[in-house]
């Protein structure tokens, strides 16, 4: 396409577009992965965590459990999840020394 004209390019440029909305608008609604029962489900276990050994676990778990057949985005996200407790378990842990 880079060796096409430009009208040809815009013209391409905007089927494409077109007939992404078309799927787009085509597409179920999905839930949002945040709400998702399988993500729910880490975030509750990984919010009961109070040690990072604990939450070391519960990654592990979820790494040879779900991570492999997780819908998509929802590794990201509990990964995500992971890494702000993490923090959250640093910043108490800093506090009582």
């Amino acid at each position: 396409m880079k060796r096409w004209p430009d009208e040809y390019r815009a013209q391409m440029k905007e089927t494409l577009d077109a007939m992404i909305d078309q799927i787009t608008d085509q597409q179920p609604d999905e839930q949002p992965v945040e709400e998702l029962p399988i993500v729910q489900s880490m975030r509750t276990a990984i919010e009961a965590c109070t040690t990072e050994a604990d939450l070391d676990a519960v990654a592990a778990t979820w790494k040879q459990q779900h991570a492999g057949n997780a819908p998509a985005g929802a590794d990201r996200t509990v990964h995500q999840i992971i890494e702000k407790r993490r923090k959250e378990l640093q910043q108490i842990a800093g506090g009582a020394s």
